[in-house]
């Protein structure tokens, strides 16, 4: 008799549906959420599952961000929670750093506008 055991990575999105700032480029966008945890395998049928880590990553730049655990337990088990700043953790920067968008309009500016030169806006 022998026993076929394995070890992987396992990832879930999350039904979760919100407009978050991103702390990278600046801009609101949609957000998903998703859970990465290990699990045993066993017959290759997955047993136990453990380390989950709970990640955001936005629509606008691509940037991801770990959510706190108690938040991403929350809404994994279908509570209603608001992520705000402080719950995120940067884990891997996007692909326009350097851009921001008005708040206002939504254009996209550089950093070192002050105003939004198509709407006149203070950034």
């Amino acid at each position: 008799m022998f026993f076929v055991i394995g070890i992987n990575q396992g990832q879930k999105d999350l039904n979760y549906s919100a407009v978050i700032r991103c702390g990278s480029c600046g801009s609101y966008s949609r957000v998903q959420l998703f859970v990465v945890y290990s699990q045993l395998l066993l017959f290759f049928i997955p047993t136990i599952r453990w380390g989950k880590r709970y990640y955001v990553k936005m629509a606008c730049c691509g940037s991801v961000y770990e959510l706190a655990r108690e938040k991403g337990k929350q809404i994994e088990n279908g509570m209603t929670a608001d992520i705000t700043p402080d719950d995120l953790v940067l884990v891997q920067g996007g692909r326009q750093a350097s851009v921001i968008y008005c708040n206002n309009c939504g254009r996209e500016l550089d950093r070192a506008y002050s105003f939004c030169p198509y709407c006149g806006e203070k950034i």
